[in-house]
Order: C-alpha cells, then structure tokens, then sequence
C-alpha cells in the first residue's frame, strides 16, 4: 500500500493526520456472511492537510487495481443522477456549442448514464472506467468505453485513435487519483487546444458543516 509523507500537489512535508478512523474496510466490500467478515481485510484510513496549498489528502492509499476494476455502484440507479445527466449535458452542449464533430471524453464513466444524454445531443462520445463489470455494461448500452485508468499512457493512446477531445468530464473522480501530476499529463495530451476540463469534486467546508 502506498504510503504518503509528502503532499501529492507542491511536496511539502505533511503533518500528522488531524483526523484518523484507524483500520476501516474498503467501501462497497459487501460481505454474504459472518465468515468472509472475520477474514475482510482492512487499511488505514488518515487524513492530512498540506499547509503550504491547503491539499486535504489520505496518508496511506489503497491499490486501485484492488478497489476499481470490480465495482458495484452504478449511476442508472439513481433517479436523481438520471436527471442530473440530462440537465448537465444539456447546459454543457449549449455553452460550449458542441456539435457532431466534439467529442466529449468522460473519466470514471460508470455504466455510461452521463455520456447516453450527450449521445442524445448529437455528440460524440468516449468513456474511459476502469471496472471491467461497469465499462461491459455501458458498452452493451451503445457508449465507447476504454477499460483503463486515466493516465497519460492511456491519454495519448485514446487521442491517437480518437483526436483530442473539446471537454474532457470528470465527475466525483478527481479526488480518487493519486498521482496528480500523470493525471494532468494525461489531459493534456488529449485535451483540444480550445477544449474544457469540467471537474466536480465535494468541498471539505461543506461536507463538515453540513
């Protein structure tokens, strides 16, 4: 497990946590009995605060490989998601007048909810989720999805097949990556010089006061 002393951001020397739930198992591990619950692996779970950008960042950090490529939650399920996605690509289309020649390259895809209501638009889309059960889901549902993470290898390598993309999306993603700077390596490469990277992440001030 990967273990971070320095902030992911500018390299500063982190303090201790300031806040730390011990050894906790992974989300969305559902267990089917009191057996697999004896034997459930468990990981520290610490945060951090950079003092130098203001970065909140978990100390230690679980492989992805063993938290992403099998998952279990999928967007449709939501109602509240489905309506989201038809309002968000919406707005996204109009103000950044995307056409038939845009494509619209979505990190963290799910089973492809989002990019279906831009497909409905006349865009073009491309979806890049690394759960294999997920990315065969929106594939089977008429969304392009790459079985990958996002990096910059994968980022040149959809760019070199695909063209750049006019937005790039990355909804509720960006604060699961542990290696920011390959990430915006990445975008780089397969941004268009006069496209958008749309990023949603939760704020801490808001999650704790409320």
């Amino acid at each position: 497990m990967a273990a971070h002393t320095r902030c992911r951001i500018c390299d500063t020397l982190l303090p201790e946590p300031f806040l730390d739930f011990g050894e906790m198992a992974l989300a969305n591990a559902f267990l089917s009995s009191e057996e697999e619950f004896a034997k459930e692996p468990r990981y520290p779970l610490a945060v951090a605060g950079c003092p130098r950008c203001g970065l909140v960042q978990l100390t230690c950090v679980v492989p992805a490989e063993q938290l992403y490529r099998h998952y279990v939650y999928v967007s449709s399920t939501s109602e509240a998601v489905r309506r989201y996605a038809e309002e968000l690509a919406a707005r996204v289309v109009e103000r950044y007048r995307l056409g038939p020649a845009s494509l619209v390259v979505e990190l963290g895809s799910n089973d492809g909810l989002v990019l279906r209501a831009f497909q409905r638009r006349g865009v073009q889309v491309l979806g890049v989720e690394p759960a294999r059960n997920i990315a065969a889901m929106a594939r089977a549902g008429g969304v392009p999805t790459v079985e990958e993470f996002f990096t910059a290898a994968t980022a040149r390598s959809v760019a070199a097949r695909e063209g750049q993309a006019a937005v790039i999306l990355g909804r509720h993603v960006f604060a699961h990556i542990d290696d920011v700077h390959d990430f915006f390596e990445g975008v780089g490469a397969l941004l268009a010089p006069d496209g958008v990277l749309l990023i949603e992440v939760p704020y801490l001030g808001t999650l704790i006061e409320h």
